[in-house]
């Protein structure tokens, strides 16, 4: 089987692109649930620049060893974005900014968008136009919560496809440990990956 890229692409850029993408999956035996003929899956046989971020630091991790349990870990690559990196300062309160860009990094380098990874300042200047914040928000050092995350990463990509975030709201905030609300120490942390142990 062979595909010329010319006729791909003009097509791809022409016609319906949903139907040919669709009808190339179905051709090959690809599933439908990732994009895999879209240009910015291309494979790239060169790179401009090198990471400047760590990727997929999980993947030298040990197991969890939990008898019984089932890992689920994060599919895919993604780059790990972490407080004061990018000559930036953000200690103390950009942890949810940087699992943001986190997030944002995996469906960059799956193909899923074309958007570049948002600055604090791009996430803030989001929210203020979503009007969940106010004005003197932007440019601030003030942190932001899981519900203004889940905000922030649906309007960012709502012109590249439909996002749609839940949250757990059962729980009681102070009936959570410390780690599940993600204060102190645990603040700085971002899961990627759960054991779940049946009993």
């Amino acid at each position: 089987l062979s595909l010329s890229p010319s006729s791909f692409y003009s097509c791809i850029d022409t016609c319906s692109p949903v139907k040919e993408r669709q009808r190339l999956h179905a051709l090959l035996g690809l599933p439908l649930t990732r994009p895999m003929f879209r240009r910015l899956c291309a494979v790239a046989l060169h790179q401009a620049k090198p990471h400047e971020h760590l990727r997929c630091p999980h993947l030298s991790l040990a197991p969890a060893g939990v008898p019984g349990g089932r890992e689920y870990i994060v599919q895919g690559l993604y780059e790990y974005y972490h407080y004061l990196q990018d000559a930036f300062d953000d200690n103390g309160w950009g942890c949810a900014y940087r699992s943001l860009q986190t997030i944002c990094s995996w469906f960059l380098l799956h193909g899923y968008s074309a958007r570049h990874v948002p600055s604090h300042r791009e996430i803030q200047q989001l929210l203020f136009d979503m009007k969940v914040m106010q004005a003197d928000f932007v440019g601030s050092r003030q942190w932001i919560g899981s519900m203004e995350l889940g905000w922030a990463l649906q309007n960012w990509f709502q012109k590249d496809f439909e996002l749609e975030t839940s949250y757990i709201t059962n729980i009681p905030g102070q009936d959570m440990p410390a780690k599940g609300r993600g204060s102190g120490f645990f603040a700085d942390f971002f899961i990627i990956g759960v054991v779940l142990r049946s009993e």
